[in-house]
Parts: structure tokens; sequence; C-alpha cells
């Protein structure tokens, strides 16, 4: 569009114009010369006004307008050239403005345009609407813009009155074809029923059958995204009335959408070719994971494969079959090893359970100590070899667990569960290891360091507390737990110090720490005088304690006795303690620690053992003796000493010189061999009860009455019987004796074999 006015005329009251006019008047050359030579003028401003301002960015001509700094600005000319094109580009800078904010900021529905544009041009006519050249321009191509912009936004309100009414009929259209073929609908069901729609729709909402077949495609066409094909067909092929009943048709046949339906038609094959490719896929890998797992269910796969012909092949098929029956099969092999293995697992926990159970029966009538190499059933279906000692040892922690169990169930208080352990422990010749360890790392612990702060440290009292204790309840059960001379007397030392001195806990532990490391210190010049006493009271014969304990009459290596107990008498003398007490106190401590086996009085202090021990023991000696005659053993002369070979076992020795006896298969013995020892000689008495019983009952029977002093031999006035079994047998035959020949004859009193059970 032009922007060029052409500028007015010089007023009329120019004097030289007069005179010029006035000579034009005379010569027309004149006139013309005139004329041409304004237009130049004209054009050379005009020129120059273009020039300059298209030579600035427009900030920079805004600032020189408002400014005033253009001196040609004073030709009107150039003034007119120069703000034409001011407004000018001012008014497109505004025209882009408003189309911006119009698209971003303006509500196309309900706001005012026209107002909208005003708001907009006010600023800029405030401002230099007083410059005519200037409005000449802007406001011709903001009218323009205002003009196209209330067509457009006409034009819009209808386009979205339209494409509401149109998108309500598509979302009409589609929400029914879903909600029919839910509802089991075919689709030339729903396709008749949209198309029933049509005469309703365009009464109602102005919709032509035209337009609703537009929309129908776009129905086609969200329908093939989804791989719907039969339904996308039953659209774009099934035949179409008119208003009027005419047959139009199929709407893929209409040549306005034939392109377009047969696009939507081969989308809606490809998406459903995709689709039953993906499901194919899916369901495949959903059989083969069933298949792998062996759950698979193979009626369901068939009826798929039967359904879905050429979905899968029938190699695939068995395929599939063939591994679900091997996964079944390893599944079931799996789960027999695994109940196998929790069977083994089962049977181990009871194995274990029933070696405990057995162990505490034995514990509770002083059995324990006779307990035997076993075995038990391990997690994986073998067997694992107990030692008596290791068997022995979880008797022991299950005594102290039971109680502990009790002590918390409130069925005992700590005291009674106390007693009641160390009487277990005692006649089953077992040790607490936990009280072994606590004993042991006492006198280690107990040092300047640990013992100088006041309070003894926790563990320190707790042991001390623990000798105490288990010295006043059993001063042998405390000699298996202490197994160590130095820790002894660390400990005797304590309590000396405590019961007899009157010594603080921190002065005992002070006594007893240099008792044990460097005992001299304790002997001044007075305890010459008591050692001699002790040494009398100990060899002399007058004694009150001389023919019992350890140094009673059959004690065969009294020297040794007497001279151990010197040397722990003379310990306690070095404490303080009188003759008399030091000497009674080291015979409860010999006492204690030593065992009489035979008549030799032997350290057994670091053994566990049954308290018939030295009486088991001393029989095991005399048996050997009387299998053994050759050798020429008095019975006497030997005793047992533990084994140097680290096996636990015992060796039958000489008393005096240690010499082991001749046969090496019954030199050692164990206690397990002890055990054997023991149940057949308990078999043997029982079997002699039963028999003396069964004998009596059967002589009752037959009228005869026992025979005086003459076990099983009874009497009538026809004579004597004799009671005989069978071997193995508790049944008796009374048997006649033969009468004795002759004045000088007797009776056979040779007496039955019930057996005998008296130790040998």
């Amino acid at each position: 569009m032009s922007t060029y006015a052409r500028p007015e005329a010089p007023q009329q009251g120019n004097e030289l114009l007069a005179f010029a006019n006035a000579l034009a008047t005379i010569s027309p050359s004149l006139n013309n010369y005139l004329q041409e030579e304004g237009s130049r003028k004209q054009q050379e401003m005009e020129d120059l006004a273009n020039r300059r301002f298209a030579g600035m960015s427009f900030e920079e001509a805004q600032s020189a307008v408002e400014a005033g700094t253009i001196r040609e600005m004073e030709n009107p000319w150039f003034q007119a050239a120069f703000m034409k094109q001011y407004g000018e580009r001012l008014a497109y800078r505004r025209i882009n403005e408003l189309t911006q904010a119009y698209e971003t900021d303006f509500d196309k529905v309900g706001g005012d345009l026209d107002e909208f544009i005003s708001t907009a041009m006010r600023a800029d006519l405030d401002q230099y609407g007083d410059n005519r050249f200037f409005v000449s321009t802007y406001n011709q191509l903001m009218q323009n813009f205002n003009a196209r912009a209330q067509a457009g936004q006409a034009e819009y309100k209808t386009g979205l009155m339209v494409n509401e009414t149109q998108g309500g009929v598509f979302d009409t259209f589609l929400g029914m074809t879903r909600e029919m073929l839910a509802e089991g609908s075919t689709p030339e069901e729903v396709f008749n029923a949209i198309r029933g729609r049509y005469g309703e729709n365009q009464q109602m909402l102005h919709v032509s059958f035209k337009d609703q077949d537009a929309e129908l495609l776009r129905v086609a066409s969200a329908l093939a995204e989804e791989g719907n094909y039969e339904m996308v067909q039953a659209i774009l092929r099934t035949p179409r009335r008119g208003e009027d009943g005419t047959q139009l048709g199929a709407l893929g046949d209409n040549r306005d959408f034939a392109a377009d339906a047969a696009r939507i038609l081969r989308r809606a094959e490809t998406v459903m070719f995709d689709a039953n490719q993906r499901v194919s896929l899916e369901k495949w890998l959903e059989f083969s994971d069933a298949a792998n797992d062996g759950r698979m269910n193979r009626e369901e796969l068939l009826a798929h494969h039967e359904a879905n012909p050429g979905a899968f092949s029938d190699e695939r098929v068995h395929a599939l079959i063939r591994t679900n029956d091997n996964a079944v099969e390893q599944a079931l092999e799996q789960q027999r090893r695994e109940t196998d293995r929790l069977a083994d697992i089962a049977a181990a926990q009871h194995s274990e359970r029933s070696l405990l159970e057995v162990g505490m029966e034995a514990a509770k009538v002083g059995r324990a100590a006779w307990l035997g190499d076993t075995s038990v059933l391990t997690e994986a279906g073998g067997e694992r070899s107990i030692s008596g000692d290791q068997w022995r040892k979880l008797v022991a922690k299950e005594i102290e667990d039971s109680l502990e169990r009790e002590v918390e169930a409130g069925r005992s208080t700590p005291e009674e569960a106390f007693g009641r352990e160390v009487e277990l422990l005692s006649i089953n010749g077992l040790t607490n290891e936990r009280w072994r360890n606590m004993l042991a790392a006492a006198p280690v612990s107990a040092t300047v360091f640990t013992t100088s702060g006041g309070a003894l440290p926790d563990n320190l009292a707790a042991s001390l507390d623990l000798y105490m204790r288990l010295h006043a309840s059993n001063p042998r059960l405390l000699a298996n737990h202490i197994g160590n001379e130095t820790n002894m007397e660390f400990f005797e030392a304590y309590r000396i110090a405590r019961t007899f001195m009157g010594q603080d806990e921190g002065q005992a532990i002070a006594i007893a720490q240099q008792a044990t490391n460097d005992p001299d210190q304790f002997r001044g010049a007075a305890f010459a005088q008591t050692a001699l006493q002790i040494e009398q009271q100990v060899q002399g014969l007058g004694s009150e304690w001389w023919h019992v304990g350890p140094m009673r009459t059959d004690t065969r290596n009294a020297y040794a006795v007497g001279t151990e107990i010197s040397r722990i008498a003379n310990l306690y003398a070095a404490l303080g303690l009188p003759a008399v007490n030091s000497v009674k106190e080291a015979k409860e401590r010999f006492e204690a620690t030593h065992t009489n086996i035979n008549g030799w009085w032997i350290n057994t202090s670091d053994r566990e053992l049954p308290p018939r021990f030295g009486e088991w023991a001393g029989d095991m000696v005399n048996t050997y003796v009387q299998d053994f005659p050759d050798e020429g053993w008095d019975a006497g002369e030997l005793t047992v000493v533990p084994a140097s070979n680290g096996t636990g076992a015992w060796m039958i020795v000489h008393g005096l010189t240690g010499m082991p006896v001749e046969d090496v298969s019954r030199r050692y013995f164990t206690l397990e061999d002890l055990t054997g020892h023991q149940q057949a000689h308990e078999q043997a008495q029982q079997l002699r009860i039963t028999r003396t019983t069964n004998a009596r009952n059967a002589a009752r029977e037959q009228g005869l009455s026992p025979s005086p002093g003459r076990p099983g031999f009874f009497q009538n006035h026809t004579g004597v019987f004799r009671a005989e079994f069978d071997e193995g047998s508790d049944e008796p035959t009374l048997v006649p004796l033969e009468r004795p020949q002759g004045p000088q004859g007797t009776w056979d009193w040779t007496e039955p074999d019930w057996p005998n059970t008296t130790h040998r």
C-alpha cells in the first residue's frame, strides 16, 4: 500500500511567491519551471527522509522523534515523508504485538476484540496523534488490521461452534461404538445404530449427513489405531441409506472419503496384525514361562492354538507341552528331594533331642558319667560320631540351660537352680564349661590395675562369688572346675583371708595376689614353729583323723599323701592359719582333688569322673589280677593313673614303681569300659535277684523250705534240693541232691549259678 501524500502548498502571504505567480501569469514557461523546481526540491527532501529513516533502527528513530533532534523535520516535505514511514513502522510493530497477544493472552470466546485493539492504539495516538502525516498511515494500517481481526474472530467462533458440534457427534459415535461392542453387539449392529442417529443429529444439531459421515470416518480412524479391524470394516464397507431411503453404497466408496477410507482400512489391518503379533508373542511368553515352571495349563494352550491358527506352530505347541512335562517332573523330583531333606533335618533334630533326653534321663539318676560313644543323624542324611566326652558336655550344657529356663519361667529361684545344678554335676562327674572358664580367667584378671579402683570388675567379682559358693556346696566339684594348682592357691588364699582372717574383699584380693606371686613373703619366724606342728600332726598316729579319709589304714601311698597334705597345710599356715586349722583345710582340699583307687590316692582334679569311679576302677584292677594270675601281681600292689596317650583312658600300673601291667589289651580302660562293666554288674545283680525270688516261689509250691544258711537250697523230710538254671534263663529246676555215703559223707553244698555279683 502507497504511503505517499502530497504536502500542502506554501502559505499565500509570501511576497516572492506572489511575485512568482505574477510572473507566471505573464509567462507560461516560467510557470512550468517553477513547478518543476518545486517537484525536484520535494523529491530531494523525501529521498533524504527515506534514506535517513532507512539508516535507523526503530528505536533510534523513535528516540530521535521524541527528542526532536532531526533538524530536517522543519522541512514539511521531509517531515511528511519521515513521519509517514514512522507511522507505518509503528503500526506494523503494534500489529505484531497484538497478533501475538491475541494468540496467547486474549480470550477468544468472551473477549472484546475492538477494545483489545483500541487500547493498544490509544497510547500511540496520544503521543503522535497531532501529526497528521503519522496518523494518515498509522490509522489506515491499524483499521485494516482491526477489520481483518474482527473477521477472523467471527470465523473462529463459528468454527468453534461447528467443531464443538461435530466433536460432540464424534464423541457420541465413538462412545456408542465402544459401549455396544462391550455389551456384545456385532459391528453391523453398531453401525446401523449410529446411522440411525443421523436424522436426529441433523434436526437437533444442524449437522448434515455428510458432516456426520466425516465424523464417522474419524471414528473409524480412531478405531483403526486400536486395531479394531472388524469395526472399521463395518463402518467403511456397510451400505448406507439416504434420508429418503436411497441406497448410497458404503462410506468407503464415496469419492469424497474413498482415499481416507482406504488409508484407514490399511492402518486398521496393520495395527491389528501388529497387535496379533504382540499378543501372540506375549501369549507365547506367558505359556513359555508357565511351561518352564511346570504350571502351564495344557488345555488352555490347545484351546488357544485352535482358536488362533498360525499363531503357534504345531511343533512349538508340542515343545511347550514337553517342556512343561519335564518341568513338572523336575519339580516333583525337587519336591521329593526337599521332602527328604526336610525329613533328614527333622530326623537330625529329633536325633539330637533324643540324645539330650537320654543324657538328661541318665543325669537324673547319676549315670551321665557312664555315657559312652554314640552317633547322631546329620541333616545331610548321614551319621556323625559323638564321643562320650562330647555327649557328657552336651548334657552338662543342657542341665545349665534347662535350669535357667526354670528360673526364667518362675518355677525355681536362682539359689534353688544353683543347688540343683551342683547336685546333678556332682553325682554325674560333669563340668560346667562356663564356670570352668570363669574360674580360669579370674586370677589373670586380678591385676593391680583392675583391683585398685574400689569395686572389682564384674567378671572377677562373679568368679570369686562362684568359687565361694561351690566350695561351700561341694569342694570336689569345685576342684574339678579349677584343674590348676596355681589358680587353686589364688582362690584358696582369697577364701582363707575372707573366712578366717576377716579381711574385706579388696584386702583378700591383695593377699591372694601376693600369695600367688610370692608365697615366701608370708613365712616369717613364727611360721617355722607352725610348720613343725603341722608335720607332727600329719605323722602322729594318735591324730583323730589318721584312720579315716586319706590316711585310713588301707592307704598304700600314705607317705605321698602325708607329704601332699603337709605341703598344702604349710600354704594355709603361711597365710596365718593355726596348725590345726591348716591341716584340717589341707585334708579337705586333698580329699576334693584326689580319689582312692584300690588303696592308692590319685590326683583326679583335672578329670570329669563319676562319683563311684574309685570303686569301679578298683574293681577293674582286681579283675585283671584274677584274670592274669601268671603275672604274679597282688591286688594291693596295683592302681590306675591317667594314660599319657591323650585318649582320656586310664592305665593299670604298679602303685610304687609306676610300671604298667603286661597285657596291653587289658592294660588300658576308658569310662566307656567302666560303663560296660557297671552294666554287666547290674544285669548280673538283677538276674540273681530274679533267680532267687523264682527259686523260693518254686520251692514253696512244692512244699519245700529254705535250708538254713544255704542260699539256693531247699529241703523237706525226703531230702535236700538245689535250684539250677539253664544259661540265660531265670526259671529254676529243683534238683534233689544225692545223699552222702557213709557216716563221714556230706551234702554237695555248691552254690547255684545266681550269678555272683560281689566285687572281686
